[in-house]
């Protein structure tokens, strides 16, 4: 099982709660997402956007990152590239294992007290004054419900205690984005059904009748779960070329 953001077209799960997460019991303990009920669309300029935002963030290209927040529709009050970049890098940084995210975070403050210092001078404000600047003009929804999906995660893996280092799941979609090959994301399940044992012949049946249909790109993914008389005929929860999870618990 494993976690996803399904983004055929850039669609990204919007339920970010924590009951519609399952922990496998069975190592590598990754999370399930159980309920893919409320996604979001995004226009090809702000998948092209997005992508374009973490890429820069990636490289360090300020130019591009600012570039990237114009397209985007996000209008910065005040003109430091370098901030907006530590700000960008923040957002994608590497989850950490509790105690160590809590350190971090510690620095995080450390350092936002640091760039609120320099606001000041930069734009001759008193203390009351800085605690009240938003350096932000403008700031469109599909980010505020993209960034709480991503900070969903990180603490979810900081719970769990293991490290995911966002830049390298990311960056292939990113770029495959930027060239216009969206369709064509990596694919990290390429048979379509993960290997699981079979409970009877109508699965065995029904397995069959998946591939054909995910092979044919028919479906994305599916979730049949059917017991009968204390038993489980079948129980499939699959997903096209990305590691399996439970679309939807009421489907």
């Amino acid at each position: 099982m494993g976690i996803v953001l399904e983004n055929t077209h850039l669609k990204y799960s919007l339920g970010e709660f924590s009951g519609n997460f399952l922990v496998s019991k069975e190592p590598p303990h990754r999370p399930i997402l159980l309920d893919f009920g409320l996604t979001k669309m995004l226009s090809s300029s702000m998948k092209q956007a997005l992508a374009k935002m973490f890429l820069a963030s990636a490289e360090g290209d300020h130019v591009a990152l600012l570039s990237a927040f114009a397209e985007m529709g996000l209008k910065l009050r005040l003109d430091i590239p370098e901030q907006a970049m530590e700000v960008t890098n923040v957002f994608f940084r590497t989850s950490m294992p509790a105690k160590e995210a809590l350190e971090n975070t510690k620095s995080l403050v450390e350092q936002r007290t640091k760039n609120l210092k320099a606001l000041q001078g930069k734009m001759k404000l008193n203390p009351k004054e800085v605690k009240r600047f938003n350096p932000v003009d403008a700031f469109p929804g599909d980010i505020v419900i993209f960034s709480r999906v991503v900070n969903l995660l990180r603490g979810l893996s900081s719970t769990m205690n293991v490290r995911v280092v966002y830049l390298d799941i990311m960056r292939p979609f990113a770029e495959s984005i930027l060239k216009g090959d969206i369709n064509k994301r990596p694919a990290m399940n390429a048979q379509w059904i993960h290997n699981m044992p079979v409970h009877s012949d109508v699965e065995a049946k029904l397995r069959q009748l998946l591939v054909e249909l995910g092979n044919a790109e028919k479906i994305l993914g599916i979730q049949v779960h059917a017991p009968m008389k204390s038993r489980i005929p079948t129980t499939l929860p699959r997903s096209l070329k990305i590691p399996p999870v439970l679309l939807n618990r009421n489907n």
